[in-house]
């Protein structure tokens, strides 16, 4: 009797749990699969769910011409689906044209998994900045989380000094799906948030 309450606990604790996501060698798996990625793979993760193994893929690029430079990045979540790779979503980002400092760019850190609802879907987590500018002033931020095809966004600023006791920048707002989740979800976006805002 014992043995069969840990069978049945130990499968909804299966059914349940987020497998923690490995680095990969994203450039091998684009190639077998012959995936056309946009930009330089800078971070690639593997996990499984249920019998799918799922991929998130980070690329970056800079286009530097006639002192007018452009800075892209794009984040693709794939699932294996036999000898293809099916994509669920793409973020897509950039600085255009711009003949200052340029950037964008993933916070390569902040990228985790999450079950903070229990529901056994992942929530997949992405920080990044981006800026044109030629002074000491905060980047545009921005944190991107997926739960399944459910895109959540807080939007806002980086946090720099300005002098020794001053700072600027550091704001954010959420969006409509975020204001409607759980306080659980929130919270982890604001510690998150509060993690990578400072330059």
């Amino acid at each position: 009797m014992f043995a069969f309450r840990f069978l049945i606990l130990f499968v909804v604790i299966s059914v349940t749990a987020i497998a923690q996501p490995k680095t990969i060698n994203a450039d091998t798996l684009m190639f077998k699969k012959k995936v056309k990625q946009e930009g330089n793979i800078v971070k690639a993760l593997e996990w499984k769910e249920k019998t799918e193994k799922h991929f998130l893929v980070l690329c970056e690029s800079l286009k530097d011409s006639n002192d007018e430079r452009t800075a892209k990045l794009y984040a693709y979540h794939f699932i294996e689906k036999g000898t293809e790779l099916e994509q669920q979503w793409k973020v897509y980002d950039f600085e255009k044209d711009c003949p200052l400092d340029i950037l964008a760019s993933f916070s390569k850190e902040s990228v985790q998994l999450t079950d903070l609802n229990k529901n056994g879907i992942p929530e997949i987590w992405i920080v990044y900045k981006t800026y044109c500018k030629g002074d000491v002033s905060p980047s545009t931020m921005k944190l991107i989380m997926y739960e399944g095809k459910q895109k959540y966004a807080m939007r806002g600023t980086s946090k720099v000094r300005i002098t020794e006791k001053e700072f600027a920048g550091g704001e954010y707002k959420f969006d409509k799906a975020f204001e409607s989740s759980t306080s659980p979800i929130k919270k982890f976006a604001q510690q998150l948030w509060k993690k990578f805002v400072v330059e």
